[in-house]
């Protein structure tokens, strides 16, 4: 009995594969970064097109259906364009909508200690240590990625 059970389990573990906890951040090599309360993470990565984006995406998977709208959210006190979007592999996620705010969004975690994003009554607090340079690293490997 013991033995049709644990067949039945690692069929199943083949079948459904889980995802823990931060699973797609662990699966990637990309400078990121988990919020101080543990429930978020922000991540530099490359778009299909080779730009850098950055995206904020929560610790657990988020499943949704469709995009969203983009929305203003503060950082540092600065309003940010954000897009909502939704992947297979990991779930909602946002990223910085335009030029200037992904700019700004990387200055403030290469010049800050402390990067806090709000959206009304969120309020989502990163500490820039461990961050910065790898970041710095993954930005001069975008902007020159040599020949």
């Amino acid at each position: 009995m013991h033995k049709v059970i644990i067949a039945i389990l690692l069929i199943c573990s083949v079948l459904l594969p889980a995802h823990a906890e931060g699973w797609y951040i662990a699966k990637n090599d990309s400078p990121t970064v988990m919020s101080e309360d543990g429930n978020w993470y922000m991540f530099l990565g490359k778009t299909v097109d080779g730009d850098m984006n950055v995206y904020l995406t929560s610790r657990n998977l988020f499943e949704c259906s469709k995009s969203g709208p983009s929305q203003g959210m503060y950082v540092n006190g600065v309003k940010v364009r954000w897009y909502q979007n939704c992947d297979s592999d990991m779930g909602m996620y946002w990223y910085a909508y335009t030029p200037e705010g992904k700019k700004h969004l990387i200055g403030e975690f290469m010049r800050k200690q402390v990067v806090i994003i709000q959206d009304n009554n969120l309020t989502i607090q990163f500490s820039a240590k461990g961050f910065n340079e790898k970041t710095r690293d993954f930005i001069n490997e975008i902007a020159n990625p040599g020949l």
